[in-house]
């Protein structure tokens, strides 16, 4: 549940960025999709419906889903979000996961009897974590645990958000996101960051 609250706050802070980064797009602006329970026939939604707006004026829908681990009746889901917001908004919508920990398909397809369904699937531990440290984006640096890094790496971006000119709350909310993404790989890494006010 924890991994959970840091994704949402990550995306509460930096919505921006993230889809840059992880669909290579100049992002303008990016507004969260309220769904209304009374219009839809099931209770699962989506965990970030974004309505995406790119530098050039276009438009489309975003659906992000963050996973720990893979499940295999996630694709099925994903469909289901697909259709829905794609009826509703009637706009390209790209479904995109971000996954944590290894297991999973090689790549983002679903096809059964009737449908072949092609997805974004971005497997974290094959990002370089030295290319996220370049972007120079601090915003994006909690993400960086779950990349190919190293301790070092983590220490790093660590130090770069604690240096950075965001105001203090920022800071705490992103480093703690950072303690907690490090936790998923304590097998290898033993980081604990301490918030800015610990530190004096």
């Amino acid at each position: 549940m924890r991994y959970d609250v840091a994704s949402k706050r990550l995306m509460e802070i930096a919505k921006e960025e993230i889809l840059s980064w992880l669909l290579d797009i100049e992002v303008e602006s990016a507004e969260l999709i309220e769904e209304v329970p009374k219009e839809t026939v099931s209770l699962r939604r989506s965990d970030f419906p974004l309505l995406v707006r790119d530098k050039e004026g276009g438009e489309r829908i975003v659906l992000i889903e963050f996973q720990t681990r893979w499940e295999p009746e996630l694709p099925v889901r994903l469909l289901e979000y697909f259709a829905r917001f794609k009826l509703k908004h009637r706009l390209p919508v790209i479904p995109v996961v971000v996954l944590f920990k290894e297991g999973g398909p090689q790549e983002g397809i679903y096809e059964d009897e009737a449908v072949r369904f092609r997805f974004r699937l971005v497997k974290l531990w094959e990002v370089d974590g030295k290319e996220l440290l370049e972007r120079g984006d601090v915003r994006l640096l909690p993400f960086l645990p779950l990349t190919r890094c190293g301790e070092e790496d983590v220490l790093e971006a660590d130090r770069r958000i604690y240096d950075s000119e965001l105001e203090s709350s920022l800071k705490s909310d992103l480093l703690t996101a950072l303690a907690i993404f490090a936790g998923l790989r304590s097998d290898c890494l033993l980081y604990t960051s301490p918030s800015p006010r610990d530190r004096g």
